[in-house]
């Protein structure tokens, strides 16, 4: 969970596809070695299963703490990896256990409305997460402008609980991506697997270089502001989109 984050940060940050495949690829491991289906739903484990013999001495299989400790639960930390998936992969975050990557997040991290109160140093990580669930949906696309114009938008939407998605520049954004064997691989598709990139940057840049900001839920966006306070007026006061989205899944 913790490495699906660090690429996913390294993704929102750059732009790179490369990171955005390496997660996919940590994310589909996780469900593939670390994930047992319950009476209750998916369930993650702590630990790949073992010796049949040793984990039936332990009572059954050891399951992923919700509480926070020396750093953040394995359970809190999953569910933001399915938050952020939810909106930077939609299609494939769709395929998930669970009912997809938010609906799985959210049942992870309901026990913060049984143990909030009681322990709120233990369920730090789950507490912000419970904030950030209204504006699930919101992702701020970040295009263009100088390099101190793009870091305030990005401060915007981590204060608001947005994922924010930073267009690809420099290497990153040079040529097609190719496949294992060196194959140009086509817009839209994914590296090795012929699967949909969910690529949620199409059609959403600057058209001359200065500042784009499409603020975006679902597949509707806004059309393209310049500057932090636009966004503001956008989301109304509270905080959510005001409004209705001027654009399709490709932008205006």
């Amino acid at each position: 969970a913790h490495a699906a984050g660090a690429f996913l940060a390294l993704y929102r940050a750059s732009g790179g596809r490369r990171w955005k495949d390496r997660a996919r690829a940590v994310v589909e491991a996780v469900v593939r070695t670390l994930v047992v289906q319950t009476d209750h739903g998916p369930a993650l484990l702590a630990a790949p299963p073992g010796d049949a013999v040793l984990a039936a001495a332990q009572g059954g299989p050891a399951f992923a703490s919700p509480l926070d400790g020396a750093e953040p639960s394995a359970i809190g930390t999953w569910a933001e990896v399915l938050l952020d998936w939810h909106v930077l992969a939609p299609a494939h975050g769709r395929t998930l256990p669970g009912g997809g990557a938010r609906a799985w997040a959210e049942r992870l991290i309901d026990h913060v409305h049984r143990l909030g109160r009681q322990a709120p140093l233990e369920t730090a990580t789950t507490l912000r997460l419970a904030a950030r669930s209204p504006r699930a949906d919101e992702l701020l696309v970040v295009s263009g402008g100088t390099a101190t114009e793009r870091r305030r938008a990005l401060a915007w939407a981590l204060v608001r609980g947005v994922v924010a998605l930073q267009t690809p520049t420099g290497p990153d954004a040079a040529g097609p991506e190719t496949s294992g064997n060196g194959d140009a691989v086509p817009a839209g598709e994914h590296p090795g697997d012929g699967m949909g990139r969910d690529d949620v940057t199409a059609g959403r840049h600057s058209r001359d270089g200065s500042l784009a900001l499409y603020l975006c839920r679902g597949s509707m966006c806004h059309a393209p502001v310049g500057h932090t306070g636009d966004l503001d007026r956008l989301t109304g006061p509270a905080g959510g989109l005001g409004g209705r989205p001027d654009s399709g899944p490709n932008g205006p």
